[in-house]
């Protein structure tokens, strides 16, 4: 079974179907940088690096099959035409490499089944989207308290959500995901991290460039493992 991206009317589909692939990389007979859809097979396993880097004619919803375990870097770089993605419920996605999905322009939403949990999202897989926000955006402003049933923020959850200035977590809060809060430039003062939270994964607070400080209540070693100054911001991160 093959799963196409929708297009735009007026567009002339020019598709790409390798109903027994495991793996489509840059270098597959048949690559092109003209066309306006792809159709992946349902035995597709991994997307490789730079697959469709710069293809700005790919357009509309691209929906990335349940079996695929990993994106290579680059795979949808600047693909400056798509407008949405889905990963498909079941999926099985474990890694999405460095800038995977940067620079798409007019990339407006990313869904996630909720059951889903990536292992791996590298460096500026996201950035450059300009139009892109977060699942968790509903146009508040000021405060965001995050209820104290989350126990994870999901990856991209809050991206680039306009009008948060500051935002308050509860003791149940375990893990804050892959670029949370990535590009929120109305946050601001200082960040409370609870002791609770065991996790905080690359990127959830970068370019949140008017956030002062972030603040642990105690050194929590579990998170000093696993967190580098890149999870927060670009400028001065203290503890």
């Amino acid at each position: 079974m093959a799963i196409a991206a929708s297009l735009a009317p007026d567009q002339a589909a020019q598709k790409i179907v390798h109903e027994s692939a495991t793996r489509w990389d840059k270098q597959m007979p048949g690559r092109r940088d003209d066309i306006t859809c792809v159709s992946f097979p349902s035995t597709l396993k991994v997307i490789g690096e730079s697959a469709f880097d710069s293809n700005t004619n790919l357009a509309g919803t691209l929906t990335i099959p349940a079996s695929v375990e990993q994106i290579g870097p680059k795979a949808f770089y600047k693909c400056a035409s798509l407008a949405s993605l889905v990963f498909e419920a079941g999926s099985k996605l474990k890694a999405i490499g460095g800038a995977a999905f940067q620079g798409n322009r007019n990339l407006e939403s990313v869904t996630f089944p909720p059951a889903l949990r990536v292992e791996t999202i590298g460096e500026c897989a996201f950035c450059d989207n300009p139009k892109l926000r977060g699942a968790g955006c509903k146009g508040e402003s000021g405060r965001l308290d995050v209820p104290d049933s989350v126990a994870e923020i999901k990856p991209l959850e809050y991206f680039q959500c306009p009008g948060i200035t500051a935002v308050a977590f509860h003791e149940s809060l375990k893990t804050i995901g892959y670029f949370a809060f990535y590009g929120i430039s109305d946050l601001q003062g200082t960040i409370t991290i609870p002791s609770s939270v065991e996790t905080i994964e690359h990127g959830a607070f970068f370019k949140c460039d008017n956030v002062v400080e972030f603040y642990l209540f105690y050194y929590n070693e579990k998170i000093f493992k696993k967190t580098s100054h890149a999870n927060f911001y670009k400028g001065h991160t203290e503890f």
